[in-house]
C-alpha cells in the first residue's frame, strides 16, 4: 500500500529511504507467519513483497518492463494454491492486462488507447489457443497431473480418523464440497444407498474413539455381494487425510491404494491435491469378516460409562435375540423425544448417560455412539463408521455433489448369520436426513435440524440452476484441466479412435499437429490482411508492376508525383500514357470523399496500360 501510494503521488525520492525499512519489515513479517523462508508459501510471500517495492524504484521503462515480467512470475505461483476455474480465469484476465502493457511499452509513443492494446492482446491469445490445446491434450502426459502442485494441508477440512462428540456437527455447519461422483452407467443410486464410507472407529473411552490399526492386515476376504456392481469416478477435494472414500461396501479400488479389513480405502499419502480415481461398490453386500481380535475390540465396554446405562442395556436386552435387541434400541430413539439437531447441549463426565437420559439432544454422532455403547453393553461386536451420506444430484454435469454438510456417522453390529450390518440409529430419529440435505442457513442451540426440500419459487429455480451450472463447470475444468493425467489422455484417444498410438507416434503428432495448425494459422492471417489492403492501393500497386517491366522501378520512397516526372525524363513515350493513371490517383488518394466512377475509371485505366515490353497475358 506505502509503494503504490508513493509511486502515485511521485514520491520517487523517498524510495531510497523507503525501501531499507520495508524490506526489512516485509522478511521479518514472512518470518513471523513461516519460520524459517525456505518452502513455496515464504518464498511466494517474499516474491510477492518484492514486487511490492518494486514500485518505489520506477525510474525509466526498463523498470516497467522488470515488474511486467515479475507479475507474470507472481501469476504462475498462485497455482502453487489454488487451480479453480474462477482463480484461473481471474488470473488470465491479469496476464492480459500485463501484455497490453507490455504492447504499450515497446512502441515509440506511449498510446493511451488501452481498449486497442487489450483487444490485441485478447487476439494474440486467440491465435495460440488452438496449437496449445493440441499440445495439452496430445502430448504424452505423466502418469499424474504436472502442474497441480497444491501445497499440501493449506485450507484443508474433512473427516478426521477420531471422533469426539460435535465434531462432525461443527464439520455439517461448512457448504464446501467435499468430494463428487459421476459416471453412473445406471444413473445415481437412490439416497438411501448413498452411504460414503470413510474411516471406521473401533476404541472409545465413552467420549472419544479412535480407529487405531489393526494387528492382522491382509485384503478383506469376506465380501458377499449381489446384484451389480456401481462403477463410478469420484474427484476428491483435498483434505491433508490417507483415506479415500467409496460407496458402501468397496470392491473395486484405484490403482495404488489399500482396501482394509474393515473395508476402508487407504491412499499411501495424505491426499494434498485435487485427486481423481475410479471406484466400484455394492449396494447391497455383507462384510464377514471378523478375527478374534477384531471381536475383542469391537466389545470392549469404557469403565467410565454409568451404571444406569448399563442397566438400561441389560433391561432392554433381556431374553431378546441380537437383532430384536438392536431393533428395541432403536425403538427407543424413536418413542421418546429425542431431538436432532446441530447445536446439542454440552455434555459432562457421562455423555452417553447424560445424552440418552437427561438432554435427548444430539447430532449424528451422539446417536451412533450411544447406539454402538448400548450394543456392546448387550454382547454385540459394534464400531462406528464415519463418512458422508446423500449427495445433491446436478443434473447439467449428471454428477453428485457431497458437501462437508453431508458428513455422517453410522453404527455397524455383528450378527454371526448375516456378518457386519450398517445401522443408522440417526434415521430412527430423523429419517428425513436419508433423503434430504441439512439447511445450515438457520442454527439456533438445541433447535431441531432443518432440511432443504427445495424451492418452487421463480427465484429459487435460477439460483438454484445457476448454482448447478457453475458446479459442472468446475468439475469439468478439474477433470480436463487440472487433474487431466494419462489415464484421462488414454480414454480421450479411445474416444478419437487414436488409442494405437504408441509414445514416439504420440509426439510426432502432437507437434506435426501444432505446427500444421500455426501455419494455417499464419495463411488465414495473411490472406486477411492482403484483403484489407483497400482496392485504390491494390490497383496502384498493379500499375507500378507493370510499369516495372518497362523499366521503370518505382523506388520506396518515391511518390506519384515525383515518379511522373522520373518517367518523363527517362521514357517521354509512356509519359502520356502514365499521366491520367497517377494524377487519377492522386486524386483519389488523398480526396476526403473518393468518388467510385473514379476508382472504376482507375482500374480501367490500369488494364489498358500496356507497354511494349508487356506481355499481352500478363495481368
Amino acid at each position: 500500500m506505502i509503494s503504490l501510494l508513493a509511486t502515485a503521488l511521485n514520491w520517487s525520492h523517498l524510495g531510497r529511504w523507503l525501501i531499507p525499512p520495508l524490506l526489512a519489515l516485509g522478511v521479518w513479517n514472512v518470518w513471523r507467519l513461516y519460520g524459517v523462508p525456505i518452502g513455496q508459501q515464504p518464498g511466494v510471500a517474499l516474491l510477492v513483497s518484492m514486487t511490492g517495492l518494486k514500485l518505489l524504484e520506477i525510474r525509466r521503462r526498463r523498470d516497467i518492463l522488470v515488474l511486467v515480467y515479475l507479475g507474470w512470475f507472481a501469476i504462475a505461483t498462485q497455482f502453487f494454491f489454488e487451480s479453480g476455474l474462477l482463480m484461473s480465469v481471474y488470473l488470465l484476465l491479469v496476464a492480459l492486462l500485463l501484455a497490453s502493457l507490455l504492447m504499450q511499452l515497446n512502441r515509440r509513443h506511449f498510446d493511451h488507447s488501452v481498449v486497442d492494446s487489450l483487444r490485441r492482446s485478447l487476439l494474440m491469445a486467440g491465435q495460440g489457443l488452438p496449437a496449445m490445446l493440441l499440445l495439452f491434450y496430445l502430448f504424452p502426459r505423466f502418469d499424474s497431473p504436472l502442474w497441480n502442485l497444491h501445497i499440501e494441508g493449506a485450507g484443508l477440512s474433512g473427516l478426521d480418523g477420531s471422533l469426539t462428540m460435535g465434531d462432525i456437527s461443527n464439520l455439517s455447519l461448512s457448504l464446501e464440497p467435499a468430494f463428487r461422483a459421476s459416471g453412473f452407467v445406471d444413473g445415481p443410486p437412490p439416497p438411501a444407498q448413498r452411504y460414503w464410507r470413510g474411516p471406521v472407529l473401533w476404541d472409545t473411552d465413552g467420549r472419544h474413539w479412535e480407529s487405531g490399526k489393526l494387528s492382522d492386515g491382509g485384503l478383506p476376504d469376506g465380501l458377499r455381494a449381489k446384484g451389480k456392481r456401481i462403477d463410478y469416478e469420484i474427484m476428491l477435494e483435498p483434505s491433508g487425510r490417507y483415506w479415500l472414500y467409496a460407496l458402501d461396501l468397496p470392491a473395486r479400488i484405484p490403482p495404488g491404494s489399500r482396501l482394509g479389513r474393515d473395508f476402508v480405502l487407504r491412499w499411501p499419502a495424505p491426499i494434498g491435491k485435487r485427486f481423481s480415481y475410479r471406484a466400484g461398490s455394492y449396494a447391497d453386500a455383507a462384510n464377514l469378516t471378523l478375527s478374534a481380535r477384531e471381536r475383542q475390540r469391537a466389545s470392549v465396554v469404557p469403565s467410565g460409562i454409568s451404571q444406569r446405562v448399563r442397566e438400561f442395556a441389560a433391561k432392554l436386552r433381556d431374553g431378546r435375540s441380537p437383532a430384536e435387541y438392536a431393533q428395541r434400541v432403536l425403538e427407543h430413539y424413536r418413542q421418546q423425544p429425542f431431538i436432532y439437531t446441530l447445536k446439542p447441549p454440552r455434555l459432562g463426565r457421562h455423555p452417553v448417560d447424560e445424552f440418552l437420559f437427561e438432554t435427548r439432544k444430539g447430532f449424528c454422532e451422539h446417536y451412533a455412539s450411544s447406539f454402538v455403547i448400548l450394543m456392546r453393553l448387550g454382547g454385540l461386536p459394534a464400531r462406528i463408521v464415519t463418512g458422508y451420506q446423500g449427495g445433491e444430484y446436478n443434473p447439467h454435469g449428471d454428477f453428485l455433489l457431497i458437501r462437508q454438510s453431508d458428513a455422517h456417522a453410522w453404527a455397524e453390529i455383528w450378527l454371526d448369520d448375516s456378518g457386519w450390518i450398517r445401522v443408522d440409529p440417526t434415521a430412527a430419529v430423523a429419517p428425513e436426513r436419508i433423503e434430504h440435505p441439512l439447511d445450515t442457513h438457520i442454527v439456533d442451540a438445541g433447535a431441531p435440524v432443518r432440511f432443504r426440500l427445495g424451492s418452487d419459487s421463480l427465484l429459487g429455480r435460477l439460483l438454484r440452476e445457476a448454482r448447478w451450472l457453475g458446479d459442472s463447470m468446475q468439475l469439468g475444468w478439474s477433470r480436463w484441466v487440472v487433474n487431466f493425467d494419462r489415464a484421462r489422455q488414454l480414454d480421450l484417444l479411445g474416444t478419437l479412435g487414436l488409442d494405437w498410438l504408441k509414445l514416439p507416434q504420440l509426439i510426432v503428432l502432437s507437434v506435426v499437429s501444432s505446427l500444421l495448425m500455426i501455419g494455417l494459422l499464419a495463411w488465414v492471417l495473411q490472406k486477411s490482411r492482403r484483403r484489407r489492403i483497400d482496392p485504390i492501393t491494390r490497383q496502384y500497386a498493379r500499375f507500378n508492376r507493370r510499369l516495372a517491366l518497362a523499366g521503370i522501378q518505382r523506388r520506396p520512397w518515391e511518390g506519384p508525383f515525383d515518379l511522373q516526372k522520373r518517367i518523363e525524363k527517362e521514357q517521354p513515350a509512356l509519359a502520356a500514357t502514365t499521366r491520367p493513371i497517377i494524377q487519377l490517383y492522386i486524386r483519389l488518394r488523398y480526396s476526403r470523399k473518393p468518388s467510385t466512377d473514379d476508382a472504376r475509371r482507375l482500374g480501367a485505366l490500369i488494364r489498358q496500360f500496356r507497354p511494349r515490353s508487356i506481355d499481352p497475358d500478363v495481368h
